[in-house]
Parts: C-alpha cells; structure tokens; sequence
C-alpha cells in the first residue's frame, strides 16, 4: 500500500499543467532562481565538507525540467523526478550527463526510484507549498534520505499568502498550500528531523509591511553585509520575507 498516495494522485493529475508551465518557464537563471540556487549551493558546500568531500548522491524532487541539475552535479551524481512527463524528456536530453531523471509513479511509494537507493541529500525546492498533505510530503522525503542524510528545502513564506493571493492570481498553481514559518519548523521537528539552518530570502517586489519594507532597503542590506552580519540579517527577515530556506538533518532522531 502506498501510504503517499494522497499526494501523488493529485501531482499526477495536474501533471499536463505543469508541462505546460515548464515549457513556458524555460531554463533561464531568473533572479528568483538565482537566489535560492545560490542558498542550495552554499548549502551542499557545507554538506559536501561534513562527508570529507565524497560525492553525494543528491535527489531533486519536483525537478521539472532539470535546471538545476547543472549546479547540483558538481557535488555528485543527481537523480531528478517529477509528475511532469515532457519536462523529463527535456531534462534527460540536456542532462544526462548530470544523472537520471525518473518520471514519477503515483502508485509507488518511492516515485518509482527503486527501494535499494537512498540519498546523501534531498533538494525539495518550491514544492511542499504544492501539496496537499504537508506531513505525508515530510516524511517521505525522509523515507529518501540515509541515515545521516540533509534535506535542503526552499519555499513561500505562508504569512505572504495572502498578498501574493491578491497580486499574482495568473501565476497561482492548482495547490497551493503555504506554511508559515512557525507551521514549517514544526512540521519538521515533528516528523525527526533537527533544523540546523532557518531563514529568509529575499523576492524583488514583496516588501510587504513597515520592518519588511525598511529591512529590504538595499542601504540597510548593505549595512548588515557590510557589518559581516549576513546570516543574522537572513534570520531577521525571515518571517517578512517571501521565501524561507530551510536545512534540516535526518541523523538519529526518531520522529513520525
């Protein structure tokens, strides 16, 4: 029995909409994809120093069409999986050199990847806000990962919703089902994991409020990068900020 399968039958339904998205989206390195690719890099260099600097096996998860397979690589082999089927056709023809891409089973537990493989890290970026049952979603990417296994998660900052609600209904997706900082860090204490990074990034136009807006003058991120205060500026801003990014440790924690 496939206890994710909640989640998966209804990824699998919207799969033709998401083609459709990432035949529109392209592979550029938009400002927002720049962002959260260069936390996720900045992120697996650390992972990448906790394992003696061995290749990890990485698995993208809602990899689309790949993108980021090229940044990923470096570190290891990566394997990407997605509902969408076209976009991994593209992402096998442009690559494959990166690793494999596996078009996802809903009636499979593991997607489809095989149940001998496990990975050293999983990359969940903007994906958890597209499901429906956020604790299912954790723990099976907690059923991916070894033992000692990171979980490197970047996605919308739910006290954001509403606003984004108001201003972007073209770009809303057919769940979306955001959490607040405080409901993401809970939900992954909750299912064993132990948060060893937590904060904020910035999204140009979303400088919602009074402190959001003055927390995002580019004088005042000057003046906090400047101070050598970068990480403790990333953690202020994280409950005003559009995105939170997120590293979170399986290690021995016993959880859900």
């Amino acid at each position: 029995m496939n206890d994710f399968a909640s989640n998966s039958q209804i990824a699998q339904s919207n799969a033709e909409y998401y083609d459709h998205r990432w035949e529109s989206h392209g592979r550029g390195l938009s400002k927002q994809r720049a962002l959260r690719m260069n936390f996720i890099v900045n992120a697996l260099f650390e992972v990448s120093a906790q394992h003696a600097f061995r290749p990890l096996k990485i698995l993208d998860i809602g990899c689309g069409n790949g993108w980021m397979a090229p940044f990923l690589h470096p570190f290891g082999p990566v394997t990407g999986v997605d509902f969408a089927p076209s976009a991994i056709e593209s992402a096998r023809a442009l690559y494959a050199y990166c690793g494999d891409f596996v078009v996802a089973e809903a009636d499979s537990p593991r997607l489809g990847i095989p149940d001998d493989v496990q990975f050293d890290v999983v990359v969940c970026s903007e994906v958890i806000e597209h499901a429906v049952d956020h604790q299912l979603f954790v723990k099976q990417l907690k059923s991916f990962l070894l033992p000692s296994g990171t979980c490197i998660l970047t996605t919308p900052n739910g006290n954001l919703w509403k606003w984004y609600q108001r201003d972007s209904q073209q770009h809303l997706q057919p769940v979306e089902n955001w959490l607040t900082p405080h409901q993401l860090r809970k939900l992954f204490e909750q299912t064993g994991f132990k948060v060893v990074k937590h904060t904020g990034g910035i999204f140009p136009g979303y400088r919602r409020g009074v402190w959001g807006g003055f927390l995002q003058h580019k004088i005042v991120i000057g003046i906090f990068h400047y101070a050598g205060l970068k990480d403790f500026y990333a953690q202020a801003l994280l409950q005003m900020a559009f995105y939170q990014l997120m590293v979170v440790e399986k290690g021995n924690a016993v959880g859900l």
